[in-house]
């Protein structure tokens, strides 16, 4: 199975752990980012294991014509990450509306020219395009849904928006074009994503969880919110690419909870063994890339030799394992997505400012 894969949008929060879960299968990665000579914004990714052999960086932008064709060409599969994600914007339709739309049928596009050996595409929505509308007594959300794209424009919800947009965007490209196309396309719609950050930066979907814990944000949100760990999300798309009676699209959830449990730290302690991961590793501002994986295990009692390591601190963080499950599941024998629990390993000692500091709550 393994070969040549693209990963859009390889640096994003979802796009890191893609590339991560393709090399540790086997796969020969080519990951696309706006500048790969931004060694700040890409050095996480060619630290991961593999990506020395089997991992390249091409300059790609979603609003150019033409941009993913060399990336693409040879690969046979695609990962469309790729879509900008935020909330406040002065001009959504330049901002959010056409990168997302244009890029998700420029990837495609290139998809058309990549060669016979392309065998699925596979694009990463959101749940945000499926169950946005008016409410409705009773329903239960499947794949067919739709968010009402009027109402989300006349409210001002651009992100959910522009992923129901490119969605749709990719579905009428992939019905119009499929009798020429040597490829069929999966779509993966996760919920609410969190867990252990790759990337150096806080992205948008844990900042707006971590300003709640921490108070800076003051206003809680009514009603609830469904979760899945990143890493989920990640094996869910390669499964939708290796599975071959997988098609459509494939909600991906593990658990929901409301806001106000959420906002409250010691009451909800599954969500927060699965950000904790996210908050320890912005807690100081320099990083340990040794000790990334020790984040998995916060309440390890082994006692680590570097001094600034969180294991030789009391902490009040317990841990907890989370398991994910597709609504709709990708195998015949509807064998669950689950996470896998990694084993506690011990901090190591080459760093004087390992990065594992319990946060500052």
């Amino acid at each position: 199975m393994p070969g040549i894969v693209c990963v859009t949008g390889a640096a994003g929060f979802v796009g890191s752990h893609l590339v991560r879960a393709l090399l540790e299968r086997g796969y020969t990665v080519r990951g696309t980012v706006r500048d790969p000579k931004q060694h700040a914004k890409v050095a996480h990714l060619l630290e991961l294991p593999h990506a020395r052999d089997r991992l390249q960086l091409f300059a790609a932008d979603l609003t150019i014509d033409g941009s993913f064709d060399e990336p693409i060409r040879g690969c046979v599969g695609v990962f469309h990450s790729a879509s900008p994600f935020f909330f406040q914007t002065s001009n959504p339709e330049q901002e959010l509306l056409e990168p997302a739309i244009t890029g998700t049928r420029n990837v495609l596009q290139s998809c058309l020219k990549a060669g016979s050996q392309l065998r699925r595409v596979v694009v990463t929505s959101s749940i945000a395009s499926v169950m946005l509308r008016a409410p409705q007594p009773d329903h239960t959300f499947t794949e067919a849904d739709w968010s009402d794209e009027e109402l989300l424009r006349n409210v001002g919800q651009w992100y959910p928006l522009s992923k129901t947009l490119a969605e749709r965007a990719a579905w009428e490209f992939y019905e119009r074009e499929r009798q020429h196309a040597s490829w069929d396309m999966v779509a993966v719609n996760p919920c609410m994503i969190t867990g252990p950050l790759l990337q150096p930066t806080l992205n948008t979907s844990c900042e707006f969880i971590v300003k709640l814990m921490n108070g800076k944000r003051r206003e809680v949100p009514g009603g609830a919110m469904a979760f899945v760990d990143v890493r989920n999300v990640a094996d869910a798309h390669v499964l939708a690419f290796e599975n071959p009676a997988a098609s459509g699209r494939y909600i991906c959830v593990s658990w929901s909870t409301t806001w106000s449990e959420v906002a409250s730290v010691r009451t909800n302690r599954q969500l927060l063994s699965s950000l904790a991961r996210s908050l320890t590793r912005i807690a100081t501002a320099a990083s340990c890339r040794f000790c990334e994986r020790a984040i998995h295990s916060i309440r390890s009692r082994r006692r680590c030799s570097n001094p600034s390591c969180h294991r030789n601190r009391p902490s009040s963080i317990s841990r907890s394992s989370t398991r994910s499950v597709c609504t709709t599941l990708l195998s015949n024998n509807r064998s669950s997505i689950r996470s896998r629990a990694p084993s506690p390993r011990a901090c190591c000692s080459r760093s004087p400012s390992c990065n594992l500091m319990p946060p500052q709550m």
